[in-house]
Formats: structure tokens, C-alpha cells, sequence
């Protein structure tokens, strides 16, 4: 997807409208429901999907689809040319063990030896990116980019792809259903791939993000993997007290069943959306059935979880517990202060903005992370 379709699916979600709606004369002012809390919105949403800062003195310049536009193609393609001196990256198109399709994308270093490789394994419902975190362009606060481009920089191969539920590719029709046992398939044809890749006795790590991270560990655990270090990013560990908190599933006397509505959309249709991930049965079973405090404590491998303290989607409570009551004593937890989901934060004393808080946390990450491996 180019730069063009990207900034039209932006703006129309922040103005609430269809794609079709927005034309290359569509701007601030002029076109219905642009006023000025919506173009905050936009410049926001562009700043954020390709990891760019915008000055206000460059928003005066800025008023419509065209500009906007021409803003972001100078940028980027700034960003492209030093993002190339540290990596190359290639398309990939494999196919999980079911024979689902799946697209991910391959990041090397250019100009050193590869000391080992990572799977990168996104949230729901993120995309393969994680929202930046595992790949953007560079920028003034991470001069080589995402994860995967810092890692290139520092020697290692990644692999980040599409579970089978989130293939930007295909009409939600087409997607194979959200299922954990289908994410665990995923995983370790992912996994296939990466290792054959290396072609060498070099360490394989994981890096999960949010609900992956629970996938992370029954995958491991399931096939055995020899996994140098896990680590784990705001991860989804409790899914049984997520569900409880969102209202997914309800008390009746003793038990726990499914909510109202979703009992009703499963019964009606066979599945339920979340987004455009179709939920069915067989998901909600394996989620109520998973144990994931139990998996956690048969982990081998040593592991490290980050988590920020204000984190509203996933309680770092959590993580907490499972570092203090189910590690074995081969967990590592890195607290982050007053961020939330990912990693940004509320303006802080100094007056830092939640995307300079955001980057500096990750650029801390991923400094944690190399110095562990190394």
C-alpha cells in the first residue's frame, strides 16, 4: 500500500467518513467534517503510522490532502536513504502449517555478520509493524528506524509477518479465523522460515507484543523450541481476567460464560467481529481453556517483560505477579514509568510529548534488548 492510500484511509477515519469520500482536493475547511479538532486529528494519526514529527511551523503549510501528501513523500523518502545504508529487506510469502498464506517481511544487515535472528511477533490487532514499534522509518528521535532496522544496524536478521486473522491483503472473508491453536501454526512456520534462513548455528530470540506474548509461550512450549531469550512487551499473560474486565465473559453462579451479545452473535452467524478479525467458536473455547500461569512456569528459556506502569489495555499488575509467583527465576521485569500500552505517555515534567516519551522508551528498549543478547 503506497503513501497516497494510506493518508486517504487515515483521513478518512478520523473524519468518519469512506475513503471514496476523499479526493486530492479534500482539505481543512473544505470538505465536510475537516474543521480544526479533525486536522489535529490527521496530523496526529500521520505523525504517529509513519513515525515522523511535524513542527508547527510546518502544519501551516499543510491544509489539504495534496500538501499533506508532498509533506509525507519528502520525508519519507529522506528516511528511505538512511535507512538503506544499515538494512535490506524482502517480501515474503510462506504458508502456515495448515496451508493458510501468509506475508511477512525478512530485514537484514548489509555491512556486518549476522550474529543471530529474531521473530517478531505482533498484537491484536496490530499488523506486522506493531504500529512502528517493530518497523517504521527513521526519524529525528530513532535514527535508524523501528525494531527491526535498529537490529539490522546491530548485526541480527528479523522476520515480522501477518497472523492468518490480519493479512491487510485479504476481505475479512478470506482470512483464516482468529484462533490461537491457528497463531501457534503460524508461529512456527515462521519460526521454519527464520531458521532455515540462517542456515548456521545461530540463536534464534522471540520478541511478543501484548496478546501475542501468551502465544509465545505455548508455541515455545508446545514444539520445544530452543529459544535464546524471550522477550515479552506489554504482554497478555491473565487472558482469563482481560476477558472478565472487557466483559467478554460473565458470572453465572459458579461458571463463567460467555456475554449476552456474543453468545447471541456466535449462535446467529457462527463467529463475531473484533475490528475485521472474525471470531468463532473454537477461539473463545481455547481462550477460556488456556493456562498460561502454568505454561509460563515450564518456560526454559530465560525471559525479559517490559511494561509500562499506566498501561490501560494490559494491567502491569500482571506482569508483576507472573515475575514474582510462575518464572523459575528466569524472568526479567523492566518497568517503564508512567507509560501506558505503548510505551508513550502523559507530558512529563520537562514537557516531553508522548511521542518523544514513546521513542525514548523504545530506543531504551531496544538498547536493553542488544546488550542481553550480546
Amino acid at each position: 500500500m503506497n503513501n497516497y492510500d494510506i493518508l486517504k484511509g487515515l483521513i478518512a477515519l478520523e473524519l468518519n467518513c469512506q475513503i471514496a469520500d476523499i479526493t486530492d482536493d479534500s482539505g481543512w475547511k473544505k470538505s465536510l467534517n475537516w474543521d480544526s479538532l479533525a486536522h489535529i486529528g490527521i496530523i496526529t494519526a500521520v505523525e504517529n503510522h509513519f513515525s515522523i514529527s511535524i513542527e508547527d511551523s510546518e502544519i501551516e503549510n499543510m491544509k489539504d490532502f495534496n500538501s499533506i501528501l508532498q509533506f509525507i513523500n519528502n520525508k519519507t523518502t529522506i528516511m528511505n536513504e538512511v535507512k538503506m545504508e544499515y538494512s535490506k529487506e524482502k517480501s515474503l510469502t510462506f504458508k502456515s502449517l495448515d496451508g493458510i498464506e501468509l506475508h511477512g517481511k525478512l530485514t537484514q544487515p548489509t555491512n556486518q555478520n549476522i550474529k543471530g535472528g529474531l521473530l517478531l511477533l505482533h498484537g491484536c490487532p496490530a499488523y506486522m509493524d506493531e504500529y512502528g514499534f517493530y518497523s517504521s522509518q527513521p526519524n529525528e528521535f530513532m535514527t535508524h528506524g523501528g525494531m527491526a532496522e535498529f537490529l539490522s544496524a546491530n548485526g541480527y536478521v528479523t522476520l515480522r509477518f501477518n497472523y492468518r486473522s490480519q493479512s491487510k491483503d485479504m476481505t475479512p472473508e478470506k482470512m483464516g479465523d482468529l484462533s490461537i491453536s491457528g497463531m501457534i501454526a503460524d508461529t512456527e512456520s515462521a519460526f521454519l522460515i527464520l531458521r532455515d534462513f540462517l542456515k548456521a548455528e545461530l540463536p534464534i530470540y522471540v520478541v511478543a507484543t501484548s496478546f501475542s506474548g501468551g502465544i509465545a509461550i505455548q508455541w515455545i512450549n508446545n514444539f520445544e523450541r530452543n529459544i535464546k531469550h524471550l522477550f515479552l512487551m506489554c504482554p497478555l499473560l491473565d487472558m482469563r481476567h482481560t476477558l472478565r474486565r472487557t466483559q467478554a465473559v460473565v458470572n453465572v453462579g459458579e461458571f463463567e460464560v460467555l456475554s449476552p451479545d456474543i453468545a447471541l452473535g456466535l449462535q446467529k452467524n457462527g463467529y463475531v467481529f473484533s475490528g475485521d478479525r472474525k471470531m468463532n467458536y473454537a477461539f473463545f473455547d481455547e481462550l477460556l481453556t488456556m493456562n498460561i500461569k502454568r505454561e509460563f512456569s515450564l518456560l526454559k528459556c530465560p525471559n525479559s517483560i517490559f511494561h509500562g506502569t499506566i498501561d490501560p489495555s494490559v494491567r502491569y499488575e500482571d506482569s508483576k505477579v507472573f515475575v514474582e509467583k510462575y518464572s523459575n527465576g528466569l524472568s526479567a521485569l523492566y518497568t517503564y514509568e508512567n507509560a501506558r500500552h505503548g510505551f508513550g505517555g502523559p507530558k512529563d515534567a520537562d514537557g516531553h510529548s508522548d511521542i518523544t516519551i514513546k521513542y525514548r522508551n523504545h530506543q531504551d528498549i531496544f538498547n536493553k534488548m542488544v546488550k542481553i543478547m550480546e
